[in-house]
């Protein structure tokens, strides 16, 4: 099983520049093409059936999958598969779908790229510094260390930079819509659930994790 992670994408995406590298479509082509060649692509339903019966699969058998449900799955990723005919599970946390929240470690990314690319006073910074009880060199490190546990004060420090998630999911629409995952499931891919809205499960108590997977 191999998860390619959560996107594909050939533009800037501020929401995770600050969290973590991605390949660009070329880059992408070239990793199915040769997991194609040396491979053989199996479906969702193939390993839930496999592990229900016991039956081996596929000596060299490979499954693609993608987290969170970024749009760039309907932009890009998708089409390469169906034209590739190389099948994949999408995993999606429901509160995200249809852009209904931004999931927190995308808020830290905005707040870090408005902190590196926006004039913010002398002012804004202190007042931040004193919310972070830290000094200006480590307000981004600081940000970083929030958690989902402590996830409200990445609104709080929003409210202090005047950023709006709420119209960044308005205008951005990084996650897939209901009717864009109905469209993958008639195009053959599988969805699958990946928590309410992406808490790190180690953190959870038995009953909260049960609760995110239910």
């Amino acid at each position: 099983m191999l998860p390619y992670h959560h996107l594909v994408s050939d533009a800037p995406v501020p929401h995770i520049k600050h969290l973590y590298p991605w390949k660009g479509s070329r880059d992408f082509e070239k990793d199915l093409d040769y997991l194609l060649r040396r491979f053989k692509p199996v479906t969702l339903q193939d390993v839930i059936q496999s592990l229900k019966t016991g039956q081996s699969l596929p000596t060299g058998s490979f499954l693609l999958t993608f987290d969170d449900g970024l749009r760039q799955i309907k932009d890009i990723v998708a089409p390469m598969l169906l034209r590739k005919g190389a099948p994949a599970a999408f995993f999606l946390n429901s509160a995200f779908l249809d852009n209904k929240n931004l999931f927190y470690k995308f808020k830290l990314s905005l707040i870090i790229e408005s902190l590196q690319t926006s004039n913010h006073s002398k002012a804004t910074l202190d007042q931040l510094c004193a919310y972070l009880q830290t000094d200006e060199a480590s307000i981004i490190p600081a940000i970083r260390k929030i958690t989902y546990t402590t996830r409200g004060q990445a609104d709080e420090i929003a409210a202090l930079l005047g950023i709006s998630f709420t119209q960044y999911l308005s205008e951005i629409k990084p996650f897939l819509t209901s009717e864009e995952v109905r469209i993958l499931l008639q195009q053959g891919f599988a969805i699958g659930g990946h928590s309410i809205d992406h808490p790190y499960y180690s953190q959870l108590t038995l009953e909260e994790q049960l609760f995110q997977t239910r």
